[in-house]
């Protein structure tokens, strides 16, 4: 008669078969997509995306949408299933995501094509020498690899540290300073596998962060923290096959909140505080120096790190140490690039873009009364203040309760994609899965984000397939309304519907001054 441990192991071995099994499922499906749109015969023909290659017929929109649908309900199966396997399995939660990339990998990128730009930026840093911050491809419209720029009079939107990133992997691909022009299309495809090269790795990279760092804050859920990264199908799509390089900024962000964990401890030191603090400020800058929102973060750690240390003047010398590190740190990576205040046009050149948010939708409503460049400037102050005020409560709230900032910057960074972007981009939610998969155990927050992976990678198939169907004007108010309802509500309709008690919350935001004031006497009288 078998035993009770020998019926949980048999158990434990089923939910392991069970995940063997969605991990077979979701490979076919990737190989379906590379089936479909084979990278090797694709990359060399310029301009291809979504809608060319598939002719926006409905039924293979069907199809995809479908296909998408099928991966994350496999993915939120897979995520019931983690605590369950077997430890001698759970190779299967690195194996299963190493064969989805080395399928994607070869996967033509045909949501976007974001990578040609990336290319040829990199190409203008090493073959001409082009600065990027203020010269752009229709600078270099003689080369070969032009025509397959989409951005062509739009400089780098991407900060310092991603330029030398572009730089480095531009010149492993073959790129050399006044190169031959003869060696122009030849050199597309290894500058493409270069920058896929290089979206994978900081994909990767950023699950052995979250794996170390959940070693340490929470080490019973740091399988669950894993699956929820390296198994997500928009994560995989967006880095592996498009080769955005989000992850980047993820990895920073993650590598800052893992540092900033380090002082969590009440016995932490305040030469400790200072220090992993710093740390975390440093990541943060270079976060901000590959994609600049990071910078936003910086006032939340900042913040939280004032309100742990015992006197106003350690605050204020951590204040101007903190400055002068990040402070250098800016400065040194732009000066190769600083030709003046030239330098920061990418940030005034992207605040006329508008696409699939209710912002957008209001800058179409009111083209008609205002003009063009009004309803922009409108439609972009009133975003941008919104994401201020978020900044200062997301603030507020870190002075309140230092101990959990991984819940400030992920809220912070849910107020921005639900409310304040005027542009919206499926990719901009590797931001949020990469902090929620740092607070596994945060069972609302993981099913919201989850929610909102999905929606955002169904957005494809809106644009590709039913705005042409439906033969709208995809600027239109109703088409930017239509979509933004689409992508926003059912993880709007999870994050309030399924709603946690906040009382508890409450009560411990009111204590928690008393508490640190209490801890902070004790420290002092020791």
């Amino acid at each position: 008669m078998p035993t009770v441990p020998d019926i949980q192991h048999a158990r434990r071995q089923t939910w392991g078969m069970y995940l063997f099994v969605l991990g077979i499922s979701a490979a076919g499906l990737y190989s379906a997509a590379l089936f479909r749109f084979p990278l090797l015969s694709i990359y060399a023909r310029p301009i291809q995306n979504l809608d060319k290659l598939t002719g926006s017929s409905p039924g293979t929109g069907l199809i995809m949408a479908g296909c998408a649908l099928l991966l994350f309900v496999a993915y939120g199966l897979g995520a019931r299933l983690v605590r369950r396997v077997p430890a001698r399995m759970r190779f299967l939660l690195i194996a299963f995501p190493v064969l989805f990339a080395a399928i994607l990998f070869w996967t033509y990128p045909v949501t976007s094509i974001d990578i040609y730009d990336y290319l040829f930026r990199g190409r203008m840093l090493v073959r001409f020498h082009a600065n990027t911050f203020v010269m752009a491809p229709i600078n270099f419209a003689d080369d070969q690899l032009f025509s397959y720029v989409a951005w062509r009079r739009a400089v780098t939107a991407y900060g310092p540290i991603w330029e030398w990133m572009s730089w480095i992997a531009a010149s492993l691909a073959g790129e050399a300073p006044r190169a031959a022009a003869t060696a122009g299309q030849a050199g597309l495809l290894p500058l493409m596998l270069a920058y896929k090269a290089m979206a994978t790795t900081g994909f990767l990279l950023c699950g052995g962060a979250l794996w170390l760092a959940l070693r340490h804050v929470a080490p019973e859920q740091r399988w669950l923290g894993l699956y929820l990264w390296l198994w997500n199908p928009l994560a995989l799509w967006e880095t592996v096959a498009a080769g955005h390089n989000d992850a980047w900024m993820a990895l920073l962000i993650v590598l800052a909140l893992w540092a900033y964990a380090w002082t969590r401890d009440d016995a932490a030191s305040t030469r400790q505080i200072v220090g992993w603090s710093l740390v975390g400020l440093l990541a943060l800058t270079i976060g901000g120096l590959i994609k600049y929102l990071a910078f936003c973060f910086g006032p939340l750690l900042l913040l939280a790190t004032l309100r742990r240390l015992p006197t106003w003047q350690t605050r204020a010398g951590f204040v101007a140490l903190a400055g002068l590190a990040c402070g250098g740190l800016v400065v040194a990576a732009y000066v190769p690039f600083w030709v003046g205040m030239d330098t920061l046009r990418n940030f005034s050149d992207r605040g006329t873009l508008f696409t699939a948010t209710w912002l957008a939708a209001l800058q179409a409503l009111l083209v008609g009364p205002l003009g063009k460049e009004a309803s922009q400037h409108l439609a972009a102050s009133l975003g941008l203040s919104l994401f201020a005020a978020g900044i200062f409560w997301s603030s507020i709230r870190a002075w309140l309760q230092p101990n959990d900032m991984s819940k400030h910057v992920l809220g912070l960074l849910l107020w921005f994609l639900f409310v304040c972007s005027p542009w919206f981009q499926p990719w901009y939610l590797l931001w949020a899965l990469a902090v929620v998969a740092l607070r596994p155990q945060d069972t609302h927050a993981v099913r919201t984000v989850a929610v909102f992976c999905c929606t955002a990678l169904l957005s494809y198939a809106a644009g590709s397939f039913l705005l042409p169907a439906l033969g709208w004007d995809g600027r239109s108010a109703a088409w930017n309304a239509l979509v933004s309802c689409f992508i926003y509500g059912p993880p709007l309709l999870m994050l309030i519907l399924n709603r946690p008690k906040h009382g508890a919350a409450l009560r411990l935001a009111a204590r928690t001054p008393r508490m640190l004031g209490a801890r902070r006497s004790k420290r002092t009288a020791s």
